[in-house]
């Protein structure tokens, strides 16, 4: 698992190559494991939606737009909470899928409204 303290010390200080490094290592090693309960039982030991948010933006800064959208989406599912929703209707909106994001957003706002 990873240590998401010296990710987000790397996230801090700018050494985005040295949180990548790691990212890319447990990358490999579910890779080589490749059993879908795995990654089930990895996505679910993560304990917040701010290890998300460090993994989310190491992975942006790496251009590493698959799996940055998959930890969005995953995120949002877990985590509904304004943060996640906005990185996620920001992904909708990058598939064009504009109409379904502001769907998404009115919902967000009516409920908050009450």
């Amino acid at each position: 698992m990873l240590d998401f303290k010296q990710l987000e010390t790397c996230l801090k200080d700018k050494r985005f190559v040295d949180g990548l490094q790691e990212i890319n290592n447990e990358i490999a090693y579910i890779k080589e494991t490749n059993t879908l309960s795995y990654v089930k039982n990895w996505l679910a030991n993560i304990p917040s939606h701010k290890e998300f948010d460090i993994l989310i933006r190491l992975t942006d800064e790496g251009l590493m737009h698959q799996y940055s959208s998959f930890l969005i989406r995953y995120a949002y599912k877990k985590f509904p909470n304004m943060r996640t929703l906005s990185l996620y209707c920001d992904e909708l909106i990058d598939e064009r899928k504009i109409l379904e994001a502001e769907q998404l957003l009115k919902e967000t706002l009516e409920e908050s409204n009450k």
